[in-house]
């Protein structure tokens, strides 16, 4: 069965500094957005490795569409990608409670990649729920690392016959 990965932007690709130890090729891009520019620090190389990957790739982030429209085509991600969560103003937790009524009613093998919002409760869920899981936590100031994506790949590998 083909696993899902739950992808968050800020922290994880878009690295929140401009020089990156793990990413040559971290390059700075501004994206206006809503009246705002935003300066991300994105990693074609990061965006390409991701892509690469035999997983469906869903955008878990506050950038929702627009991400798909900004940072797909900067990083080498497939448009058309879809959007696993929106933000509530009223809910900060809304990351977790999307990804867990996906998870809980496809029942497939996930990967959540986020910075900042997979909290200590979400391990338990997942391990009460029974269906094979990743979470990684990348340090936002140096986005998802290639040690990271081989512990990714690693584990939605295992599931390229199941």
């Amino acid at each position: 069965m083909r696993p899902v990965l739950y992808l968050d932007v800020d922290g994880v690709l878009n690295v929140l500094r401009e020089r990156s130890p793990h990413w040559a090729d971290l390059t700075g891009h501004d994206v206006a957005l809503a009246g705002r520019t935003y300066r991300l620090y994105l990693s074609r190389t990061m965006g390409e490795t991701l892509a690469a990957l035999p997983v469906d790739i869903r955008w878990a982030t506050t950038w929702a569409e627009a991400a798909d429209h900004f940072i797909a085509p900067l990083v080498g991600l497939a448009a058309g990608l879809p959007v696993a969560c929106r933000p509530v103003a009223s809910d900060s937790r809304y990351k977790s409670a999307a990804i867990r009524r996906q998870v809980a009613a496809e029942r497939r093998p996930f990967v959540w990649v986020d910075d900042e919002a997979i909290a200590e409760d979400d391990f338990a869920w997942a391990e009460r729920l029974a269906v094979p899981s990743l979470f990684v936590r990348p340090d936002p100031t140096e986005g998802l690392t290639p040690e990271q994506l081989t512990t990714i790949e690693e584990f939605v590998t295992s599931f390229a016959d199941g």
